[in-house]
């Protein structure tokens, strides 16, 4: 992963987290080469990084600084490695809306490779930004897997996905991500204020362990004017 990149996402990480808010002035070139330990042009093209993506501005004279607060910024989700598809904003909270056991639809079945009669555990929950919804999820876990999430509180920031991974013992090495259209349903347009029937996308997350078994899938409805989705991909060694 180049120099430049890391630097990039670690300050990323430290203005959506708000350890460095709006209007606070960054770390002089000098010093940041100083505290990541690289060089001047290595600094200079992380901030390029952050200015394209509008988390700073550049002031003439003055400096760069962490540009002014706004869904563009503090909600991109950005998948460019497993990491990115697994972790949350730290701009973002959960509130937990239902859990409950129920049967195996017929997509969640054959998403998780699971009997027709297996149980599940759906656990419904709205993302928030402020008192702002920005995303509403559908989560489906196999039931004996399920069990062992005992820790997950009904308001926060807490990764389903990392909990499966620590009750596991086991990482999650596979996220297969689809994009779909579908309708604002009653539920979304309840908790997200959205017309109802109105169009939206979805992305269904499924994630794999080493094991090879799907453990987990994540059905995501994301508000269309507050969250942004981008995908980075890298070439290949002698391969476009």
């Amino acid at each position: 992963m180049p120099l430049y990149y890391q630097v990039a996402r670690d300050l990323e990480k430290r203005i959506t987290s708000r350890q460095l808010k709006p209007g606070d002035p960054l770390p002089t070139e000098l010093q940041l080469c100083e505290s990541y330990g690289v060089s001047r042009i290595t600094v200079r093209k992380a901030m390029e990084d952050l200015v394209a993506k509008r988390l700073v501005m550049r002031q003439r004279g003055l400096g760069t600084f962490v540009a002014e607060a706004s869904y563009a910024n503090r909600l991109v989700s950005h998948v460019g490695s497993l990491h990115d598809a697994v972790a949350y904003s730290d701009a973002l909270t959960f509130r937990q809306l239902s859990r409950e056991t129920l049967p195996a639809s017929g997509f969640v079945a054959e998403a998780l490779q699971l009997p027709a009669d297996s149980q599940v555990q759906k656990i419904v929950r709205v993302g928030c930004v402020d008192a702002d919804a920005v995303s509403l999820t559908d989560i489906y876990v196999p039931s004996d897997l399920a069990a062992r999430l005992t820790k997950i509180p009904t308001r926060g920031n807490v990764s389903i996905s990392r909990q499966l991974e620590e009750q596991l013992g086991e990482p999650l090495v596979r996220v297969e991500q689809t994009v779909v259209p579908v309708a604002v349903t009653e539920l979304i347009a309840e908790h997200m204020g959205l017309k109802l029937r109105s169009p939206i996308l979805q992305i269904r997350r499924l994630y794999t362990a080493a094991s090879g078994r799907h453990v987990e899938l994540a059905v995501v409805h994301y508000h269309p004017q507050r969250y942004t989705f981008k995908i980075e991909l890298a070439r290949s060694a002698g391969r476009i």
